[in-house]
């Protein structure tokens, strides 16, 4: 699966269980939800939503993941 990210650009999710875990009526729902809350009024660009976080944070993981598996801190 594709997903197209406003700051990471096209991100490839492959992982079963995250595809089902996005795939959930409750990861849906947080499309609908602001991730900084009510300050949209006062920085009308500033509407990403928790989604968007919530799938950011797991490429960052990914990111922290890979880089210790190569310089050898996770086996």
């Amino acid at each position: 699966m594709y997903i197209t990210d406003p700051i990471y650009r096209p991100i490839s999710i492959r992982d079963r269980d995250i595809l089902r875990l996005i795939d959930t009526k409750a990861f849906q729902r947080l499309a609908n939800i602001k991730q900084q809350g009510h300050t949209y009024f006062l920085h009308e660009n500033a509407i990403h939503t928790r989604k968007e976080h919530s799938i950011g944070v797991y490429v960052l993981v990914n990111k922290v993941i890979e880089h210790l598996t190569e310089i050898g801190d996770i086996h």
